[in-house]
């Protein structure tokens, strides 16, 4: 009788894993430690796009810490998304946009495109007064976060072949 090797490779995630997330200080030197007493240490984040819809997979792009406005800070959202997983221990090769959950499975559950359409749209209607019926909300997708924020950098006076590099945008349309 021949027993199935069931050590199979699972096909490698689309979503951002910890590899893809390098932090470094104002000295360029790499920060391994993401305990909460490093915050003041990071500088910028080097994310890897391992995969994208323009074909550019691999392509690695820095963020320097934006000091005045934490609040949108790239840097700091990075952080908070590597500490979320490691606090709910995500495995490394796992992607890490997860929320905790009281499952008996798991202390976290990956957030799907699902549920970022659901929150948009929440958040749409909240803004706008609408509906929970309203025709409109089913426009809001996804892919609105990457239309508003090619809206928010123009009105904000950034260059087309800025916006274009930021989002990683090959065509021009």
């Amino acid at each position: 009788m021949t027993i199935p090797n069931l050590a199979h490779e699972l096909p490698e995630p689309k979503a951002f894993i910890f590899d893809d997330f390098e932090f470094f200080d104002s000295s360029s030197q790499r920060i391994y430690d993401l305990s909460p007493n490093s915050t003041s240490l990071v500088d910028y984040v080097r994310i890897r796009w391992r995969f994208q819809q323009n074909k550019e997979n691999g392509q690695k792009i820095p963020f320097k810490r934006d000091y005045t406005r934490p609040d949108v800070c790239p840097v700091l959202a990075a952080l908070r998304i590597s500490r979320r997983a490691i606090t709910l221990n995500v495995p490394p090769n796992t992607p890490l946009a997860v929320f905790s959950s009281s499952s008996v499975d798991s202390a976290f559950r990956h957030i799907t495109a699902k549920h970022i359409v659901k929150f948009l749209r929440r958040s749409a209607q909240a803004a706008f007064n609408l509906w929970p019926d309203d025709k409109w909300l089913n426009s809001w997708t996804s892919h609105s976060i990457r239309v508003t924020a090619a809206n928010v950098l123009h009105r904000a006076g950034m260059s087309d072949s800025y916006i274009q590099t930021r989002l990683r945008w090959k065509s021009n349309s």
